[in-house]
């Protein structure tokens, strides 16, 4: 059985994502100031705006989005939505967010609202959606979750 990939983040994680993701940020953005980013109530256009800049933060070329995962503690399988490496990274981004699942080159997210009405999808930059075919295509075999049989 597999451990679900969709729990809160621990402390020491947490804490690297937020380092490694403002330090991706500083070398996107240069000397510009990365803002913190709370979401204390449901806001569509925030939350999108969230989830497509982490994605961008993961890095500029597949191999780096793989690394940065990595660093993270990310894991995933292979060609499952809901538990693809880049599902477990954006379903752990914050309290806005309930869950996300990842197909082709789109991540739905589910807003911690629990309507329906919320969803909303976000495309994939270029570097995590080549990252994802490779990782399908299996490459990355160090961000497959371990299987415990």
């Amino acid at each position: 059985m597999t451990e679900s990939l969709h729990r809160p983040l621990s402390a020491d994680v947490a804490d690297r994502f937020t380092r490694a993701s403002q330090e991706r940020a500083k070398a996107l953005l240069g000397d510009e100031p990365v803002p913190e980013v709370i979401l204390p109530t449901f806001d569509a256009d925030r939350l999108r705006e969230y989830v497509e800049n982490s994605l961008k933060c993961l890095g500029n070329d597949p191999w780096t989005v793989a690394q940065t995962l990595k660093e993270l503690g990310i894991t995933g399988e292979r060609w499952r939505a809901p538990s693809c490496p880049i599902a477990a990274y954006t379903s752990g981004l914050g309290k806005g967010i309930h869950h996300t699942l990842t197909s082709g080159s789109i991540t739905y997210v589910y807003p911690a609202s629990g309507s329906l009405d919320d969803v909303f999808g976000v495309l994939h930059p270029y570097p995590v959606a080549a990252f994802i075919e490779e990782f399908d295509d299996g490459l990355y075999e160090y961000l497959v979750v371990p299987h415990v049989d």
